[in-house]
């Protein structure tokens, strides 16, 4: 069904003033307050701990006067912030009783009404948008009747002289007890992962600039990332080694970056805890989507790719249906992330063993607790000792027996998905294209497009418009060539609507063209294939990420193709001198001898503007394990599917039909 299995080679930021007063001024732009965060918190702990840990000191503690249970008012944003790193019970801990979404609306529309509490203090955290200060304002708007007793405000990122303002003159200036700029922007979705929640950003930063709106909102959509950012460095306490590639986007944003830190450094702001030499400090890398157009297309069948690929989920919420004990069809949604112990340890594995193993683990478990088993089964047979000893263990039993049962569950769906869609012979055919050579290591080249169009041609194929489009863009994406009428023809014969046309000619704007292509370097296949572990026939394709990752950590990246946005003096010059004695010692002395400089410290950040894919998260994993001695932290702006990939194609401008854009056109069908 997988094929063979291939083994290759290892690899080895607080004013305070009394109510009616005046409210103090807001710090200076961009400026974080000080923070109460231990200098050496930041370099020992993980991201999300990092992250937990400045919100405990910076909000939390900052309102331990408060004798009473406090109101947490949070925004859809700041609400995934909250519940990255704390449980509810964690909060009531820190006499937080309940935690309120102030932006949630109604299927109406109107925002969704809350329970007024007006002898408790709330704290807001919120971004600083209009929206969020609106429904503060709204909330102390009546005079007689205030929603909460007093508030403290905490805003996520720097407020703008027109909100502050704004906060100034309304009623709710009278019950302000403090105000903070916390200046944290970004949802731990893993330990050390996170996102900047802007699935806006593919389309926005990639669209094209014809038009004076679209050029301004990509300027404002890279400012805007640049200062989320920012905040990430704020909370790490340090300003680290900024690298990133030569595609527009990604050094537009790397620059604004720096800018921004430089700015922050010259203002006397107190965020910087660690200083530590050139060679000790933290790496970060910054990609834009235009680097590999090809990854968010193939299919993976590795368990976190494969079910945020083929089963609805969202915001990490799955709903699956089940046979109760007593024989009822039931349904229970669950969350699949890290919360999760037993989805950390299996996210990764191919879907091929991850059914064997689920299997036999939960045969062990049920041997190791027969006393629960039997207590849980239908066996009539259980006298009073059994019970005891089965009730003893019960409520653990119940809970490790319910994460087994959800796993299994979900492996099974998702082998039913990929059986019934004949993902097998779509996978080989998609391999094979963006691998550039079959299973047996074999080049694969012009054999593409006669497998292509017989595969499109088979009716026993149950094809959903999704699958053909990625067959056809990962062909588009990995030829050397293709001429217009070759591209209509295999459009008509895919029946693609004019809609979804779009999205295949708009990976124009991710640096592939509709008459060149994409191609790879020969060296590079070839390490790309050193670099991989054991795999099947249908997951031989390694993301480049993962080989990007372990050059930048081994031997370094070039520095013309990876500059920085401000060199290192030491680092780059002991680069060139060891280029220059290379130079010296090859055979060719006319070849040119890269200047390679590798990442510094113990730290390394890798950020992909645009999108990341589960492919590619699931590859710096493995990365990770790799290299046990470096910390990888890994972000981007959203976690990308197939399908958030495809509407952000589609939802760029479409090419003019006289095929403007690398001469591609719209072909109607």
């Amino acid at each position: 069904m997988w094929g063979s299995k291939k083994k290759q080679p290892d690899m080895t930021y607080s004013s305070h003033y009394e109510p009616g007063g005046s409210m103090p001024p807001p710090p200076l732009a961009s400026v974080p307050a000080p923070s109460t965060f231990g200098k050496s918190d930041a370099a020992s702990l993980n991201l999300r701990e990092t992250v937990k840990a400045r919100l405990l000191s910076d909000m939390m503690h900052s309102m331990a006067g408060e004798a009473a249970g406090i109101v947490m008012c949070a925004d859809s944003f700041t609400v995934r912030v909250l519940s990255s790193v704390f449980k509810m019970s964690q909060l009531l801990e820190e006499n937080i009783t309940v935690v309120e979404n102030i932006t949630m609306k109604q299927p109406s529309g109107e925002y969704l009404q809350r329970q007024p509490l007006p002898d408790l203090p709330a704290a807001y955290f919120i971004q600083p948008t209009i929206e969020s200060v609106n429904r503060l304002i709204t909330d102390f708007k009546d005079k007689k009747k205030p929603m909460y007793k007093s508030c403290h405000l905490f805003f996520s990122s720097h407020v703008s002289d027109a909100l502050f303002g704004k906060i100034k003159a309304s009623n709710a200036i009278n019950y302000v007890q403090s105000f903070k700029e916390l200046n944290l922007e970004f949802v731990c979705t893993e330990s050390n992962a996170f996102v900047l929640d802007s699935p806006q950003s593919l389309p926005t930063l990639f669209a094209p600039e014809d038009m004076p709106a679209a050029s301004e909102a990509k300027l404002q959509e890279q400012h805007r990332l640049a200062a989320m950012l920012a905040t990430l460095c704020i909370s790490m306490g340090e300003i680290p080694l900024i690298r990133h590639s030569t595609r527009p986007v990604a050094s537009a944003v790397a620059q604004l970056l720096q800018g921004k830190l430089t700015e922050l450094a010259a203002s006397g702001a107190s965020f910087v805890t660690r200083t530590p030499e050139e060679k000790e400090k933290t790496t970060l890398l910054l990609l834009d989507r235009s680097y590999d157009a090809i990854s968010p297309l193939v299919h993976e069948f590795t368990y976190q790719a494969m079910a945020h690929d083929l089963l609805s989920i969202h915001d990490d919420k799955y709903t699956y249906h089940f046979v109760a004990n007593n024989n009822e069809k039931q349904s229970k949604t669950v969350l699949l992330n890290d919360t999760d112990p037993l989805w950390t340890r299996l996210r990764s594995m191919h879907i091929a063993d991850l059914g064997t193993l689920l299997h036999t683990e939960f045969k062990q478990f049920l041997a190791d607790n027969p006393e629960a088993a039997k207590l849980l089964s239908k066996d009539k047979s259980k006298n009073l000792k059994d019970m005891t000893a089965g009730l003893r263990g019960l409520p653990k039993f119940q809970e490790t027996h319910a994460r087994y049962s959800l796993h299994m569950a979900v492996t099974q769906e998702l082998m039913t998905k990929y059986n019934k869609h004949c993902l097998e012979a779509i996978a080989t055919l998609e391999q094979n294209m963006a691998c550039r050579e079959d299973s047996s290591g074999k080049a694969y080249g012009k054999q593409s497009l006669t497998d292509l169009r017989a595969l499109l041609e088979r009716e026993d194929i149950p094809f959903s418009p999704e699958d053909k489009m990625r067959l056809l863009m990962i062909y588009v994406a990995t030829q050397d060539g293709i001429k217009q009428d070759e591209r209509r023809q295999l459009l008509n014969l895919a029946g693609i609507s004019p809609e979804d046309q779009v999205a295949i000619l708009n990976l124009f704007y991710l640096n592939v063209t509709m008459l060149q292509g994409t191609k790879e370097k020969k060296e590079k296949k070839k390490v790309l294939r050193d670099f991989e572990e054991a795999t099947y026939d249908v997951s031989r394709y390694v993301p480049p990420l993962k080989q990007l990752c372990g050059d930048l950590l081994d031997k370094g990246l070039e520095l013309v193709e990876y500059p920085y946005t401000t060199e290192p003096k030491a680092l780059v010059e002991r680069a060139r001198e060891l280029a220059a004695e290379k130079a010296a010692k090859a055979k060719d002395k006319a070849a040119a001898v890269p200047v390679e400089v590798p990442a510094t410290g113990k730290r390394l950040i890798i950020i992909m503007l645009g999108g990341l894919c589960y492919s590619e998260l699931r590859a710096l994993h493995e990365v990770r394990v790799m290299y046990p001695g470096r910390e990888i932290i890994i972000g981007t702006t959203a976690m990308l599917t197939p399908q958030a990939y495809l509407l952000g194609l589609k939802a760029m401008k479409q090419l003019d039909g006289a095929g403007g854009a690398g001469g591609a056109s719209v072909t109607k069908v």
